[in-house]
């Protein structure tokens, strides 16, 4: 994608605005190659989208509140997941399985990204703190 939406993706941005039906918390880009795009919902879900069509590929459930951030993992393979249940979550990127829960404590998670060489995670939390 460039700075200014073609008409195609202008399109495919109100076609997963429209299937949402909820606030879209973020939206984080996937590898240029797949043409993909991940969104967070209040829904309690974050969901994969074909930015070419705006059809929904995969439907990431599992949190139980609010998630407030979805992004991809440097190359592409995976997706983290940050919500108001106080986890973050690892998702397969292809096929959308949870691989993994980040328990913490009761605090929400609101952001969680993958460190550079995609190994770690680190995720803010309401209450100021940072983990790795």
């Amino acid at each position: 994608m460039t700075d200014t939406p073609s008409k195609d993706e202008q399109a495919c941005l109100k076609a997963v605005a429209a299937a949402t039906n909820n606030a879209v918390m973020t939206l984080g880009v996937g590898p240029s190659e797949a043409n993909t795009i991940v969104t967070a919902g209040e829904d309690e879900t974050a969901r994969v989208w074909d930015v070419n069509t705006g059809e929904q590929l995969l439907l990431l459930a599992g949190h139980t509140r609010g998630v407030n951030s979805a992004v991809f993992s440097p190359d592409g393979r995976q997706i983290v997941t940050a919500s108001d249940d106080g986890t973050a979550r690892i998702w397969d990127a292809t096929t959308g399985k949870e691989l993994r829960v980040l328990n913490g404590d009761s605090w929400a998670i609101t952001s969680a990204v993958f460190s550079p060489d995609g190994r770690q995670i680190l995720t803010a939390r309401a209450n100021g703190a940072i983990r790795v």
